[in-house]
């Protein structure tokens, strides 16, 4: 048994592009939404209590008590033949099962609402850049 999460690549380089860094298709290539990313420093998520793991699903504060927390090395359980599924057909899949479930459950429980992150964004376009 191995615990693994995907091939090194890191969540900024698979977030920043939507795409993985093997080349292969990533979500862009399964949605037309438009999606842009801002890096925003974490002393701006503190001045706005944002909610580690709750509004900002996978994510804490960095601290020396959870450094390394989401980094896994899969390097020997893809040596013993573990493969990883496309992200876009991840994306693709779990997109078709959002929509085919009950309007009353596609309401997101969890991420910054929506007037949260445009009060984030403006404070750090206006600080810093």
């Amino acid at each position: 048994m191995f615990l693994a999460t995907s091939a090194a690549a890191g969540v900024g380089a698979l977030i920043a592009g939507c795409e993985p860094p093997d080349g292969s298709p990533g979500i862009r290539a399964v949605t037309s939404a438009e999606v842009s990313f801002t890096w925003v420093p974490v002393v701006l998520l503190r001045e706005f209590e944002v909610g580690a793991w709750v509004e900002m699903p996978v994510w804490l504060y960095p601290s020396p008590d959870n450094a390394g927390f989401t980094t896994w090395d899969a390097g020997k359980a893809m040596a013993a033949g573990l493969t990883f599924r496309p992200l876009a057909d991840t994306a693709r899949d779990t997109l078709e099962w959002w929509e085919a479930g009950p309007a009353r459950h596609r309401e997101l429980r969890t991420g910054l609402a929506p007037g949260k992150e445009v009060a984030i964004l403006e404070a750090y376009h206006t600080r810093f850049g």
